[in-house]
């Protein structure tokens, strides 16, 4: 299980990658940036980000979300 330090809101992960958080919400909405969907709440890793900032994480990642629709 992951340490509860490491969930991030939007707004959270915005601050950590130093972007808007419109520019966050884009970029999720895009499917370019990996999170996850929670109902209407979206999460994501801070070690996951760093990782995928850092070029070591595909966007093939486990954490994709899928949207409706795709398998």
């Amino acid at each position: 299980m992951k340490d509860e330090q490491d969930i991030l809101t939007v707004d959270e992960a915005a601050e950590f990658l130093r972007i808007s958080r419109n520019s966050l919400y884009d970029a999720i909405n895009r499917d370019e940036v990996p999170h996850r969907r929670i109902g209407r709440r979206i999460i994501l890793s801070k070690e996951i980000l760093f990782r995928w900032v850092s070029g070591g994480l595909n966007w093939g990642h486990p954490w994709k979300s899928r949207r409706k629709g795709q398998k």
